[in-house]
Parts: structure tokens; sequence; C-alpha cells
């Protein structure tokens, strides 16, 4: 909620958004820094109550005409599951798809493989702020992996990328930024360390959709998507930004059992 009503009061100066890093005297990546902690206990307490091969989701994700402000899954399963990959329902009708996948590679990590079990945590927050210079035209996304106590497993430096479907628009763009907006845009994550966005890690791939783009990342974080300006755009091969399309893998694994629960944001 905290984060919604930093986004509501985004505001243009020189036709580009105004940086959101203290509001009302208030550190907005602090509100950044605790909804990690919230995503973090909410993965703890829900993976708990769950046993393997079960999954838990927000309520009305199936309503895909609906608008959420947030939205998220906790899935329970074996590190030697077949598949790593899940969706969340799009959180405006007109948006893309939220997914993920976690390669092979990935999943025998020793880090994972060691736990009977583990817990994935996947969601999404509608609203993300700006910070500093960087102006998001995505939702938060956050994909994180816990032991069997719901305790965080932290994964970086990951010898293959996990992939991360994360849509995009120009809505909350300032007149600037939205004519000088290239339709594309790049990945980044919330550093806690640094206190600001940051694209260490990460690589974008664009879609010829335009209305999302796909992070591969070789850590497990949040996300977000920056706008990237037409005459700001740098060449694929100096950035890492790759320019071709490739189908994120399909989802076509379902937990055999689901339990559904409402859940509501308090401090976030």
């Amino acid at each position: 909620k905290s984060l919604g009503a930093v986004y509501n009061m985004r505001t243009c100066d020189s036709g580009k958004n105004v940086p959101q890093d203290t509001v009302h005297s208030v550190s907005v990546g602090g509100l950044l820094t605790d909804m990690d902690s919230s995503m973090q206990q909410m993965l703890q307490k829900s993976s708990k109550d769950l046993i393997t091969g079960q999954s838990l989701r927000s309520t009305g994700e199936d309503t895909a005409e609906t608008s959420r402000d947030f939205t998220f899954m906790v899935k329970k399963l074996s590190p030697a599951a077949a598949d790593f990959s899940e969706t969340l329902v799009a959180m405006n009708s007109s948006d893309a798809d939220i997914s993920f996948h976690i390669p092979a590679a990935v999943r025998a990590d020793l880090r994972v493989t060691q736990h009977i079990d583990i817990s994935l945590l996947f969601s999404a927050i509608q609203k993300s702020p700006v910070m500093g210079q960087v102006t998001p035209i995505s939702p938060i996304v956050t994909l994180t992996i816990a032991g069997p106590n719901g305790d965080t497993i932290k994964l970086t430096n990951l010898s293959e990328p996990i992939t991360i479907q994360i849509p995009i628009s120009h809505v909350g763009m300032c007149l600037d930024e939205m004519s000088a907006y290239s339709g594309k845009g790049t990945c980044m994550y919330w550093d806690e360390a640094s206190m600001k966005y940051s694209a260490d890690g990460c690589t974008t791939e664009h879609s010829d959709s335009a209305k999302y783009v796909t992070c591969r990342c070789n850590h497990l974080t949040s996300f977000v998507v920056e706008n990237t300006v037409k005459d700001e755009e740098p060449p694929s091969t100096t950035t890492g930004v790759a320019t071709t399309s490739t189908p994120m893998p399909s989802v076509t694994t379902r937990s055999s059992t689901t339990s559904e629960m409402s859940f509501t944001t308090t401090g976030v």
C-alpha cells in the first residue's frame, strides 16, 4: 500500500519524472527493502503450511479482466522436480503474463539439492517508484527460494541465468519520456546494499510485441524494467542486451493440489 501511495505521487518536471528516493521525509528505498522482507516473511509462513506438490495463490487470479495491484504464488516442490516454471495471470487484461523458468543447472546447484524440498515465491506489485534516474515501466517482480524451514536460499552467481518474463507499459511516463520512448527497456533489480536499481548480472531480451521483455539474471531478487529512450539506446554488443526474441518455455505442469487464500499487505 505504501509503494502504491508513492507511485500515485509521481510528478513531472521539465517533461521527466521526478526521482522519489525520499517522499515526505520517508526513504522509498527503505520501503522497497521492507517489501523484500515482507515477501520473505510471507514465503516463510506459507511454506510451512504446504506439503510437497501444493501451491498457494492470491485469490481472484483467475479473473483476468480484473485489474490488481498485487499477485503472488508460493509452491513447495522437490529439487528433483522436472519443471521449475510458473506463470502469474496478467495484472491488467491488456498486459502480458508474468512468468519465470529456472534451468536444470540451477536446480542441480548444491545450495538447492541439499534440501529435501524447497519453496518458491513468485510475486508482482504493479507500481514501481522512480529511484535516482531510473524510471521503471514494469511491475516489481520478486522471485525467491526457501528451504524446508522457510529460510531464504541465497542464490547468486548462477552457472546459468534464470529467465523472467515481465510486462512493460508506457503508463506513468511524462511528456518528454513518452516522446523519447523506444518501446524497449532494460532489466534491473533492487540492490539493498547500494539502495538503488542495478543492472548487474542481468541481460535483456526484447519481444516483437513490445509488451514484455525477458530478463536473464544470475541471481534471485526483485526485478523491474527501466525505460530505454531512443537516443540513449546503446548497441546490444556493448550492453549485453539481446535484440532477438525467444519465447519463454511453456508452462504445462500444474501442481495437483492448490490452496486458495486472500492476502492483505500492510506497510508495503
